[in-house]
């Protein structure tokens, strides 16, 4: 698989940004398939790694990189990790920070700096999107087929012991997580022509992912996936005319029967309002509240400048990241760390609007702009009850791609029908 990807990627540059997206998943797939996996857990992503830089590469000798005409978004990305990385000097956990970024560093490079720069136009994303659905729909079929389960996840074909915990199984949250990018890509994209009876396929792995998301017992990744579905499908499809009311009509009625379908199949006992209630406030607002009394008790300077980054590891606090990105950022980076994460997430908002706009007459273009819009913030939901700043690279990657989409010039979106022979396949200019 990695060797037809490393020959794909000598073509087409993009579809690393795809695999990228896929990095659960290939993970997940890997390791509940294969002893030596399990054993070499890095080596995904290293090979991953690799592709990325082999991308990079490869638009470096075309002159593409286009890393002069960076997203203002993307300038803001770095600061909060230089920021982050600065704030080791006051962490009041600091082995654990400096083990914390050793680990993370190598992902930040690849994933947040590196893969961004493989998408300079629509094409890219075309390019991308469609290996993630493509690859992503194989592996979710082999994984729900051909892979022994638990309750929630994926079984490991062998014990794997982590200081005084035995992991028998895989992340169930990981697997959910790639899942719901992949159902919003089959959701989500428009095509033309004759691709349009590729739309069954893409239905097909739109109820697949859907039901591997249910399977999982990921409430948070469902009902992320839901609220993006629902904002981001009239995004797709323009409600303008019929055909768009028709397609959207469409696209809620297949989540829809995914949906029954998942809970008629599987334990859904997890999704109960009151397990989820319950399980919020113990697992993320007690958790949260604990960090934030310590950081206000900390002082004025403290509320400032945080408390360092990976405080929140110090036996002091949790001994572990309190589940909820931004009280993390708020509580280890202080003020300067959530004003630059808030600056993000407004960044964020305006250029999926700028992109919107200038795809909106297109309705390949416009698709692609949902799917990335669709991305980026299903990813900024479930920061709110799962991960850390340093482990939600694909989050900073997704919020730069659509920073650089959404600063593209107008030529450069498809206004007629042949895509091969639109600007598309020039070389754009960036906006600010």
């Amino acid at each position: 698989m990695f060797l037809s990807l490393a020959i794909g990627i000598t073509f087409r540059p993009a579809i690393a940004f795809g695999v990228v997206l896929l990095m659960p998943l290939i993970d997940q797939w890997a390791v509940s398939s294969s002893v030596y996996f399990v054993t070499h857990q890095s080596l995904t992503n290293i090979l991953v790694g690799l592709l990325v830089l082999e991308g990079i590469l490869v638009r470096s000798l075309r002159g593409e990189l286009g890393i002069g005409n960076y997203p203002a978004v993307g300038w803001i990305v770095l600061a909060l990790f230089a920021w982050s990385a600065l704030t080791i000097l006051w962490s009041i956990a600091s082995v654990e920070s400096i083990a914390l970024w050793r680990r993370h560093l190598p992902y930040v490079l690849a994933v947040v700096i590196a893969s961004p720069l493989l998408v300079n136009r629509f094409d890219d994303l075309r390019h991308a999107f469609g290996l993630t659905l493509a690859l992503g729909g194989v592996l979710l079929l082999s994984v729900n087929t051909m892979r022994e389960w638990s309750a929630r996840s994926l079984v490991l074909p062998v014990e794997v012991k982590r200081g005084s915990i035995i992991e028998t199984d895989t992340s169930a949250l990981a697997l959910a997580s790639a899942a719901a990018i992949i159902g919003l890509i089959s959701l989500l994209a428009n095509s033309r022509g004759i691709a349009r009876w590729s739309r069954i396929l893409s239905w097909s792995i739109c109820v697949l992912a859907v039901a591997t998301i249910i399977r999982c017992g990921a409430r948070g990744q469902f009902l992320a996936f839901v609220a993006v579905a629902i904002v981001t499908i009239p995004m797709s499809k323009k409600l303008r005319n019929v055909r768009g009311f028709v397609a959207t009509g469409f696209a809620i009625l297949v989540v829809s029967a995914a949906v029954f379908w998942g809970f008629e199949n599987f334990e859904t006992s997890r999704f109960e309002r009151t397990n989820i209630f319950v399980d919020y406030q113990e697992g993320r607002l007690n958790r949260s509240r604990i960090v934030l009394e310590h950081w206000f008790e900390a002082g004025p300077s403290r509320w400032l400048l945080g408390l360092g980054t990976s405080s929140s590891y110090s036996p002091e606090l949790l001994g572990i990241y309190p589940h909820v990105v931004p009280i993390e950022i708020l509580v280890e980076l202080g003020i300067v760390g959530l004003s630059a994460f808030l600056a993000i997430v407004w960044q964020s908002g305006r250029n999926s609007y700028r992109a919107f706009r200038l795809a909106e007459h297109d309705p390949v273009s416009r698709g692609l702009v949902a799917i990335i819009t669709g991305v980026t913030f299903f990813y900024l939901v479930i920061c709110l009850k799962q991960g850390s700043l340093l482990n939600s690279p694909i989050l900073y990657a997704c919020v730069i791609v659509l920073g650089r989409i959404a600063g593209l010039s107008r030529s450069a979106c498809v206004r007629g029908d042949n895509l091969q022979n639109s600007a598309l396949n020039e070389r754009p200019p960036y906006g600010r």
